[in-house]
């Protein structure tokens, strides 16, 4: 239900879903795949209505568990592309939400994905790593 309320241009007002961001939290953790693809996509629209909503994700435990997902299901593409898409949104953000996205460990996961035989997912790992070059040279490394 929060991916609906996200998914449409203009983004919903950030004020006005901040309260769900806990419910969010939770709904990562569930086993129903299909629940779960939903939820990654809410992280991956929310990151994109601006800089409140991504310092409310990268505070809450979402981004780890959207780093988790990403991680561990590296060979679902309906799970890593809302996962990358969501990581891509946050590191578009200020150097230290980008130092805490690094920081969870998915540069690996997302080097590897420069491989993937779908255009989408590798312009989404340009986007990443792209937001990346534009932070520190400490992150740049």
């Amino acid at each position: 239900m929060i991916n609906n309320l996200c998914r449409n241009k203009p983004s919903v007002e950030f004020y006005k879903i901040r309260e769900a961001i806990p419910y969010l939290v939770d709904s990562l953790r569930v086993s129903d795949s299909d629940i779960l693809i939903e939820n990654l996509w809410a992280c991956a629209y929310i990151s994109d209505i601006g800089d409140d909503a991504i310092k409310a994700l990268v505070e809450s435990d979402v981004m780890s568990q959207v780093a988790n997902h990403l991680m561990s299901n590296i060979d679902s593409m309906t799970i890593v592309t809302p996962a990358l898409r969501t990581c891509s949104n946050i590191v578009a953000g200020n150097d230290n939400v980008t130092e805490r996205i690094i920081n969870l460990g998915i540069i690996p996961s997302i080097m590897s994905l420069f491989n993937c035989q779908k255009p989408a997912i590798r312009r989404e790992v340009c986007f990443f790593f792209s937001n990346i070059s534009a932070g520190t040279e400490a992150q740049i490394d």
